[in-house]
C-alpha cells in the first residue's frame, strides 16, 4: 500500500531534548527548589580523566569545581551499574560548589560507594555535613555533639538521605537508606563554603573523602514522603540497589528515566516529568499509599517498525508501568524534540500488557483526548496503564477513504489509489456506495479499522468474506447479501458499533480472535451462520442480537468455544410451521430459560400463563407443557418452572381445536455452547430429552454410556409418526427439537458437545410427539403402507369418547390398511383411544380396514406403557380363535380378503380370572386356582405351588418391559407342594415381568428390583 502523510510538515523539531533537563530527578522539583543536582553519567569523559568540573543539572548552575589539579578527582567508567563515577583519592581531591548552599531546610541524597575506617566528609553545606565511615553514612551537629548514622555494606554502591527541617535550634532529622534513623538536632555547621570530598575548617580542608560518588541531589527544602519514596526509587532502579519500600519491580529492563506520582498523609506529588520524553499528570484516583512509577528501557528515539498490523512504526524506546494501589487514568504526554515521526492525527499511544513484545498479540492503541502542542508534544488523557504494562508512541496506519461510488477491487475507489489491506484504517464518506466483490485477480479482503459513515454503504456482492482485524462503526448502512464478515483480531478485544435506529444483519458471522468480539451498540442479526473459534462474543453494551429463524431457514451456531456467549439479551428465534393441532417436542437453545419462554410466543394452557387454562368437559384443567425426564415426570404449572439444557418438553401446539397457525418462538437469554452446561441425567425407561444448541446435532455423535441404546425415536414425515431410528443413516436432530430415548439404567449421562454439530440451516421441526402410548400397527405384507391405533391411560379419561380421543380419518389411499377401536358407548372410531387407567380391567373391540386381499401382520409397541397401568395383554383373534400374550410375542400375522372386520379384542387386566372370564373363546384358559403364586418375601421372589401326585413341568421366563428374554429360560418338574426361589433375579435392576408357565396355566407378575 502506498504511505502517505498528512500535509504537515515538523519544520521546527529541531529543539535540543536537554531543553527539559529543568525537570528534577523521579520526575520531582525542577530550578526553583533543586540547589544542585549532580550525575556523573552526564558527564562526557574517558576513563581516569581528571575532573575540573562536575555540571550542575538542575538549571541553577552551581557547579562543583577544582581548578588545581592536584585536587582534582578522577572519572571511573562502569562502576555502578555499569555507571561511571567520581573517584575521590583520601588525599586531596576535592571539589568546591560555585554557591555555598546554606539552606537551613534541606533533603540531599547521595548515591556512593566507601570502605575505609576513619570518619571522612562526602558532603559539605553551609549548615550541614553528610559523614561517612566504614560501613556507615552519618550526620554529626556540635554543641553539643549529636551524632546520627546509618549503617550499610562495605565496598558496595547505596543510597543514603539526609532530610531536616527549616528550625535552627532544634529540629527532626532524618537518615535513610536500607532504613530510616530519626533524630533532633540542637544546632547547625555554620561553614562558609560547599564542597564534594572534603570540609572546610579553618583555615584548611581536613577529613578528605575515599571512594566513588555516582549522584549528589540537594533540595533546599523538607521533601513530603510520597517524593522522597519516588526520588530513592528513582535512584535505586537507576544504579539497581535496595531500597525500601521499593515502587519500581523492573528497574532490571526498564530502569533508566524512572518517574512517579504518589500520595501519602503529608503530601503528594501530582505531576512528573523527568529529563526523558515523558509527563504523567492528573491520576483519576490518587490516595494515600497509591504509586504509579514509570521507566524506560533507554533503547532510543529512533523509529521501529516492530508493531503488528494497522500500525507503520513505533519509537525503539518503551517505557514500563509500575502501579501501588490503584491510580485509576493518568494523562500522558510524550515530548517529540526532534524526533518527530507522523502526522498529528496519526500518532497513538500503543499498549502491550503480555510480553513486552509490540508483534505478537496483546497490544491496544489509545487516541483519547489526543492533543497536538506546538512544543511539540503529543498528549492522550483517560489512560489505563495496568501493573506491568509496556507502552510507547506509535504511528497507525493512515487512512484510505472512499473518494466514489465503486467497486470494492478497484483502485480508483479509493484516495490512497490502491485495494486496502488488513494494515488499513477504512472509511466509506457519504454518498458513496461501494460493493464487496472479491476478484480473483486481485483477492484482497482484509482491513483493519472499517467505518461506514452516515449516507454511505458498503454492499456485499456476493458469498465473498471480509475480513476485519480491528473495529467496526456503521453509521450509514451495512448489507452483507450472502457474505461473510470476520473478526479476527490477534492482538486484543475487537469492538463492532451500530450507531443506526435499524438492526444491523450478518449473512455469517465468524470470530476467532485474540480477546472476543464486543457488539457495543445497536441491535444486530444474525440469518445463516456464527461460529466463534475463540475469543468468544459479547453483547452486553448491545441492544440486541437477533440470530434469526424463518419458515425458508434457521441460523445455525456451528461448532464454537465453550462457554462462546457474554450477555443476556441474545434472541434466539425458533421458527414452528402450520399444522394440526397436537403436540411438538420442544428444546431451550438457551441457558437459563423457564416455560415463559414459550408463553409469549404460544398458546399455553395451565402454566398460569397469559391465556390462563384450558378446561375439558369434566372442567378439568388442560395442561399443555409436560416433562419426561429423570429429574421431573409430569405436566408444567408455572411460567416460572425452568427449562433445563438439554432436557426436551412436550408442548401442546394449537390454536383453534384443530388447528396451530404457525409461530416463532424467541428464547431471550445466553445462548449454549459447550458441553458443560449439557450433561443430562437419564433415568431408567423413556426419556424426552433435547438438542441444547441453536444447530442440528448428530445422534451417532453424542457421548453415550453403555446403557443408552444406538438409536432414538423422532417423527418421519413418510409415514406419518414417530419411527424408531438406528444404525446408519440416522436424521439429524434440528435445533429446539426434542427426541426420545431409552435406557436401562439410572442417573447415566447422555453429554451433547460442540462437536456433535452438523451443518445444516433447516427450519424443520418434527410434528408429532413420540408417542409415549401402547400402539398396534397394521402392515400389508405386499405394499409399505401401514397405520397405527395407540391406546394410553389417563385418570382423566372415560371409557366413552372424551376430549383426550382422536377420531380416526381413513388414508385417501385405498390399498392402505387401518385400524382403529371403537368407544364403549358408539360407533365412533378412534385411532388414539385414552381410557382410565381406575378401571381393573379392559376389553377393547379392534376393528381391521384391508384395501386388499392379503397377509397382514399386526405388531405392538411401547407395551411397557401397557404394564405402568395392567399385568396381563392380550390380543385375542376372534375368526381364528387364538390369543396371542403380547408380553412374549408382540407380533401376529394373518390372512384377510379386503373389507372391513370387527376381529380382535384388546384385554387387559390387573386379575387374571377377569383376564379368563373376558377370554371366554380363548385357545387356552387361565385358571388361577392358587395352584402356582409369585411371592415376595424379603426382597426375594418364589415360585409356590400346589399340584397334586402328577408331575408338573414349570418353566420361568423374565422378560423386560419391551418383552425381550433378560435371562436364560429355567424349567423344572414339580409335583406335591413347595416353593422355588427366582434366581435368575439376581443382580437384575429395573422393572421386569416374571412369567410362570405350566401345561395349562400362565402366570405374569411385574416386579421391580
Amino acid at each position: 500500500m502506498k504511505i502517505f502523510y498528512l500535509p504537515f510538515l515538523f519544520a521546527f523539531l529541531t529543539i535540543p531534548m536537554d531543553i527539559f533537563s529543568q525537570e528534577g530527578p523521579g520526575g520531582v522539583g525542577n530550578s526553583t527548589n533543586i540547589e544542585t543536582w549532580l550525575d556523573a553519567s552526564k558527564i562526557t569523559a574517558t576513563d581516569n580523566d581528571k575532573i575540573s568540573s562536575w555540571p550542575d543539572l538542575s538549571g541553577n548552575g552551581n557547579n562543583a569545581n577544582a581548578n588545581t589539579v592536584a585536587f582534582q578527582p578522577v572519572y571511573r567508567t562502569n562502576q555502578a551499574n555499569g555507571l561511571p563515577t567520581i573517584r575521590f583519592d583520601g588525599t586531596d581531591d576535592k571539589l568546591n560548589f560555585l554557591s555555598n548552599i546554606g539552606s537551613t531546610s534541606i533533603t540531599t541524597f547521595a548515591v556512593y560507594s566507601r570502605s575505609t575506617g576513619a570518619i571522612n566528609t562526602m558532603l559539605s553545606l553551609g549548615k550541614h555535613v553528610i559523614f561517612t565511615q566504614s560501613g556507615s553514612g552519618m550526620m554529626i551537629y556540635l554543641s553539643p555533639q549529636v551524632r546520627n548514622y546509618v549503617k550499610h555494606n562495605n565496598d558496595v554502591f547505596t543510597g543514603m538521605m539526609m532530610s531536616t527541617g527549616s528550625n535552627a535550634a532544634s529540629g527532626a532529622i532524618q537518615l535513610k537508606d536500607v532504613r530510616t534513623e530519626n533524630s533532633t538536632r540542637s544546632t547547625l555547621w555554620n561553614n562558609a563554603s560547599s564542597s564534594i570530598g572534603a570540609r572546610l575548617s579553618g583555615p584548611r580542608y581536613v577529613q578528605f573523602f575515599t571512594g566513588d560518588i555516582s549522584e549528589i541531589i540537594v533540595f533546599d527544602e523538607e521533601l513530603n514522603l510520597a517524593r522522597k519514596n519516588i526520588v530513592h526509587n528513582y535512584l535505586s532502579s537507576k544504579y539497581n540497589y535496595s531500597r525500601s519500600p521499593n515502587l519500581y519491580n523492573h528497574k532490571t529492563t526498564h530502569g533508566f528515566g524512572v518517574i512517579g506520582i504518589g500520595a501519602e498523609i503529608d503530601g503528594s506529588q501530582t505531576i512528573s516529568k523527568g529529563p526523558d520524553a515523558l509527563k504523567m499528570t492528573n491520576a483519576s484516583s490518587l490516595d494515600n499509599g497509591d504509586y504509579l512509577l514509570i521507566g524506560n528501557d533507554n533503547a532510543g528515539f529512533a523509529t521501529n517498525n516492530a508493531v503488528e498490523p494497522g500500525l507503520v512504526e513505533r519509537w525503539n524506546q518503551t517505557w514500563r508501568a509500575d502501579e501501588t494501589g490503584t491510580v485509576g487514568t493518568v494523562d500522558i504526554e510524550f515530548f517529540l524534540g526532534s524526533n518527530g515521526f507522523a502526522a498529528a492525527a496519526n500518532y497513538v499511544l500503543l499498549i502491550e500488557n503480555t510480553d513486552g513484545d509490540f508483534t505478537n498479540g496483546g497490544t491496544t492503541t489509545h487516541e483519547i483526548g489526543r492533543t497536538f502542542s506546538a512544543t511539540p508534544s503529543i498528549k492522550f488523557t483517560d489512560v489505563l496503564l495496568p501493573d506491568g504494562a509496556y507502552f510507547t508512541l506509535a504511528e497507525k496506519q493512515p487512512a484510505v477513504t472512499a473518494i466514489k461510488t465503486g467497486n470494492w477491487n478497484s483502485t480508483d475507489t479509493w484516495n490512497c489509489n490502491c485495494i486496502p489491506t488488513q494494515l488499513d484504517v477504512i472509511t466509506i464518506p457519504s454518498p458513496f456506495n461501494v460493493t464487496f466483490i472479491q476478484s480473483n485477480v486481485l483477492p484482497n479482503s482484509d482491513v483493519r479499522h472499517l467505518t461506514i459513515d452516515n449516507g454511505a454503504t458498503l454492499l456485499f456482492g456476493g458469498s465473498d468474506t471480509l475480513k476485519i482485524n480491528g473495529d467496526l462503526i456503521v453509521n450509514g448502512t451495512l448489507n452483507t447479501g450472502n457474505g461473510t464478515i470476520s473478526a479476527l483480531n490477534q492482538s486484543g478485544a475487537q469492538n463492532f458499533e451500530n450507531n443506526t435506529a435499524p438492526s444491523v444483519d450478518f449473512n455469517n458471522l465468524y470470530v476467532n480472535n485474540l480477546e472476543g468480539l464486543n457488539l457495543t451498540s445497536g441491535t444486530w442479526s444474525i440469518t445463516n451462520n456464527l461460529q466463534i473459534s475463540s475469543g468468544g462474543l459479547n453483547s452486553t453494551l448491545a441492544t440486541s442480537v437477533v440470530l434469526v429463524s424463518n419458515e425458508i431457514k434457521t441460523m445455525q451456531i456451528l461448532q464454537s468455544m465453550s462457554n462462546a456467549f457474554t450477555g443476556s439479551n441474545y434472541i434466539v428465534q425458533r421458527y414452528i410451521s402450520a399444522r394440526d393441532a397436537n403436540y411438538a417436542n420442544l428444546s431451550s437453545p438457551i441457558m437459563s430459560a423457564t416455560i415463559a419462554e414459550l408463553d409469549d410466543d404460544l398458546i399455553l394452557s395451565g402454566v398460569g400463563g397469559r391465556f390462563g387454562n384450558a378446561r375439558a368437559v369434566k372442567q378439568n384443567v388442560f395442561y399443555s407443557v409436560h416433562g419426561h425426564s429423570f429429574q421431573f415426570d409430569g405436566p408444567i404449572n408455572s411460567i416460572a418452572a425452568n427449562m433445563s439444557s438439554g432436557i426436551g418438553y412436550e408442548v401442546w401446539l394449537a390454536n383453534t381445536l384443530t388447528a396451530f397457525n404457525g409461530a416463532t418462538v424467541d428464547f431471550v437469554g445466553t445462548p449454549t455452547s459447550g458441553a458443560a452446561n449439557n450433561f443430562i441425567l437419564i433415568g431408567v425407561g423413556w426419556n424426552l430429552v433435547g438438542n441444547p444448541f441453536q444447530a442440528h446435532i448428530s445422534y451417532d455423535k453424542i457421548a453415550r454410556t453403555k446403557y443408552q441404546p444406538n438409536s432414538f425415536y423422532i417423527y418421519n414425515s413418510t409415514n406419518g409418526s414417530y419411527d424408531f431410528h438406528t444404525g446408519a443413516g440416522k436424521p439429524s436432530i434440528p435445533p429446539g427439537q426434542g427426541y426420545w430415548i431409552t435406557s436401562n439404567a439410572r442417573g447415566n449421562a447422555h453429554v451433547v458437545q460442540e462437536d456433535d454439530k452438523v451443518s445444516s440451516t433447516s427450519s424443520i421441526l418434527y410434528r408429532q410427539k413420540k408417542e409415549r402410548t401402547f400402539g398396534l400397527n397394521i402392515k400389508s405384507e405386499i405394499n409399505n403402507f401401514s397405520h397405527k391405533l395407540n391406546i394410553e391411560f389417563s385418570s382423566n379419561s372415560t371409557n366413552e369418547m372424551d376430549e383426550n380421543d382422536a377420531i380416526y380419518l381413513a388414508s385417501p389411499i385405498k390399498e392402505s390398511p387401518g385400524i382403529y377401536s371403537k368407544v364403549s358407548n358408539g360407533d365412533d372410531k378412534l385411532i388414539y383411544n385414552s381410557l382410565s387407567n381406575l378401571d381393573n380391567s379392559h376389553l377393547i373391540p379392534i376393528v381391521i380396514e384391508t384395501g386388499m386381499e392379503s397377509e397382514y401382520t399386526i405388531t405392538s409397541e411401547n407395551i411397557s406403557e401397557i404394564y405402568d397401568n395392567y399385568d396381563c395383554v392380550f390380543l385375542n383373534d376372534k375368526i381364528k380363535n387364538k390369543i396371542l400374550d403380547l408380553s412374549v410375542e408382540n407380533s401376529y400375522s394373518f390372512y384377510s380378503p379386503k373389507g372391513t372386520a370387527n376381529r380382535f379384542d384388546l384385554i387387559l387386566s390387573n386379575d387374571y380370572s377377569e383376564c379368563q372370564d373376558l377370554m371366554k373363546n380363548g385357545k387356552f384358559t387361565q385358571d388361577l386356582s392358587h395352584k402356582i403364586n409369585i411371592r415376595n418375601s424379603n426382597n426375594e421372589m418364589f415360585v409356590d405351588y400346589t399340584f397334586g401326585r402328577d408331575l408338573e413341568q414349570i418353566e420361568i421366563n423374565v422378560y423386560n418391559l419391551v418383552g425381550q428374554l433378560v435371562t436364560s429360560p429355567f424349567a423344572f418338574s414339580a409335583n406335591g407342594a413347595g416353593s422355588l426361589k427366582i434366581s435368575q433375579l439376581q443382580g437384575l435392576n429395573g422393572v421386569f415381568i416374571v412369567q410362570v408357565k405350566t401345561k395349562n396355566q400362565i402366570v405374569n407378575k411385574k416386579i421391580k428390583k
